[in-house]
This record gives structure tokens, C-alpha cells and sequence, in this order.
């Protein structure tokens, strides 16, 4: 039976904690929203906490359109974000979120956008067997079509291992998958592991900087390891037709010294006044069970 409380967690304050008895999440209500935590009830977050706000944005940009000083902070956690990234990504998310209950999780609402016209919205739910379900929305509240995709970031705790499988469909003489790399990733780095079945991405605290690779998963999913634990994210594969953006990508891995992200995109849409857009993904929590006994006989053979 899955049972919801409001509870405080840490510097974040009020939060939803969603739990089966063994896989528990929490959700900040204070600001964001973000899933502040993923994990068992252990309390071993696989999420990333910025306890020391090391991750954080000023601009002019957000000078000019919000009040002077206002900053962008990471939190840690998942969140939903637009795409393309530019200036107007870095919403400032740092007011009380609207929450509306449901029977097996909750429903969390950030502010009108005024610099993208967008409204967020999570769905959060978890069965019985402790599987979670997250709906992202994007609600176009302007009068005028919005072109974006969703962006659905999992920022995870360090010391990590992201794995996003090759493709492996056979389409004849032409090309069945691709790697984007952004202008400070540097392929020889020791942290991205290039297989033929495979990429993987470690999270390393002494590094040499930032790390960031995507790809066209047709595959569908996603995983991270910790501590022994795998979360496996599933997600709508990629259409090979469809319209992504950074040169056709629908799912990108990003580290740091602080941080690495595991993050999931929608195609392109053309999201009319009035209406809505969908990304949902599915997380499951896995402890050496087959699937995450395969995906690690996976990488140890490479």
C-alpha cells in the first residue's frame, strides 16, 4: 500500500514523501517543484542535494526580468525544464509550488512563466510495488503557439554511473545512431566510456571540468547506479523521424565535480494556446535482480 505524508526534509522545508514501505520519494513544496529524493527508506538518496547552493545562476537576463539580484538555484532533485536551452530555461523557481492530492501520489504546479509562457506541471505517482510514474506538463497559458520540447533532468547524487544503451536495430547501409558532444567535452576524458553496446558517464569530484554527451535513444531508457542500487527510467523511444533538438537528441548525460545528470527530452512541439504537452517516464528502483544483474555483466564485459 502506498502511503503520502507531508513532512520537512532538510534545508527544503515542506515536502510530499511518497512511500510503498521500501522505495520512497519526496517532493519539495517550498520552491521548485523537484523530487529531492529517490531512493530506498534507508535514507541513501540516489538524488543530489546542493546543501551548499554551489550550483546557482545571476544575470542580467533574470536582473531585467525579475527583481535585481534574483538567482537561478539548481536545488538538486529532478525537475522539469524547456528546450532549447537559452536564458529563459533558467526560470526562477524559488516560490511555493501548488499541490493538488491524488489517492497514490500528487500533482505539482510551479508559476506561470512570464518569459516562456509555460506552466509546469509533475505528476507524481507510485504503485504498490513501489514503480513511479511522472507525467511532465507543459500549459500553455498565452494567446500565440509556443515551440519547445520538454525537458525532464535528473539531477543524481555523486559518485554515480549513468548507462544509456546503443542502438541496436539493424537499418542496412545507413546510419542507426549518433553521439553529440558539447564544446568542453573532451572524448578522452576517463569519466565517458564509448562501447559498442553502450555509453556510460562516471561522476567523478576531481575532474577536469564539465562533461556532456547525448544521443537519439531509440532504446527508450536509462540507467544509474549507486551503492548497489540501479534506478532504471523508461521513456517513449525516439521516433528517427521525430524533430529533437542538439542535433537530434532525446536523452543527454552532464557532469561535474558537484553533479551528474541523467536527462530525458521530448521532440520539438508546437504547443497551441490553450493547450497542453505530454513527457512521461517510468522509474523503477532495481536491487540485484535480472535486469540490473544484466546491465551490470553489460559494462564489466566491455
Amino acid at each position: 500500500m502506498v502511503n503520502i505524508n507531508k513532512v520537512k526534509y532538510m534545508m527544503y522545508g515542506n515536502c510530499i514523501e511518497i512511500t510503498n514501505g521500501d522505495v520512497l520519494l519526496r517532493v519539495t513544496t517550498d520552491v521548485g517543484p523537484r523530487i529531492i529524493y529517490y531512493g530506498t527508506t534507508d535514507e541513501d538518496n540516489m538524488m543530489f542535494c546542493d546543501v551548499d547552493d554551489n550550483v546557482n545562476r545571476s544575470s542580467d537576463y533574470l536582473d531585467a526580468n525579475f527583481k535585481k539580484g534574483e538567482m537561478w538555484h539548481i536545488y538538486g532533485g529532478h525537475r522539469l525544464w524547456t528546450s532549447p536551452e537559452n536564458e529563459a530555461s533558467y526560470f526562477p523557481d524559488n516560490y511555493p509550488v501548488e499541490v493538488k492530492m491524488l489517492d497514490n501520489g500528487a500533482v505539482f504546479f510551479s508559476a506561470n512563466e512570464c518569459t516562456t509562457g509555460i506552466r509546469k506541471g509533475i505528476s507524481v505517482t507510485m504503485d504498490d510495488n513501489g514503480v513511479v510514474t511522472l507525467d511532465h506538463t507543459f500549459f500553455n497559458f498565452t494567446d500565440k503557439t509556443v515551440t519547445l520540447a520538454l525537458w525532464a533532468l535528473s539531477v543524481m547524487n555523486k559518485g554515480g554511473l549513468a548507462i544509456v544503451p546503443m542502438a541496436t536495430d539493424d537499418t542496412g547501409l545507413l546510419a542507426n545512431r549518433n553521439i553529440v558532444l558539447w564544446p568542453y567535452t573532451n572524448i578522452r576524458d576517463d569519466r565517458l566510456t564509448l562501447n559498442q553496446t553502450y555509453i556510460s558517464l562516471q561522476q567523478k569530484e576531481i575532474c577536469d571540468g564539465p562533461l556532456k554527451i547525448g544521443v537519439l535513444n531509440t532504446e527508450g531508457a536509462v540507467y544509474f547506479i549507486r551503492n548497489g542500487k540501479m534506478l532504471e527510467k523508461k521513456f517513449d523511444k525516439a521516433d528517427r523521424s521525430g524533430n529533437y533538438v542538439d542535433f537530434s537528441c532525446s536523452t543527454e548525460l552532464y557532469t561535474s565535480e558537484h553533479i551528474i545528470e541523467v536527462e530525458a527530452l521530448s521532440q520539438l512541439l508546437n504547443i497551441n494556446a490553450g493547450d497542453t504537452a505530454h513527457h512521461v517516464e517510468i522509474w523503477t528502483m532495481h536491487q540485484n535482480d535480472s535486469l540490473q544483474k544484466q546491465v551490470m555483466e553489460m559494462i564489466s564485459e566491455g
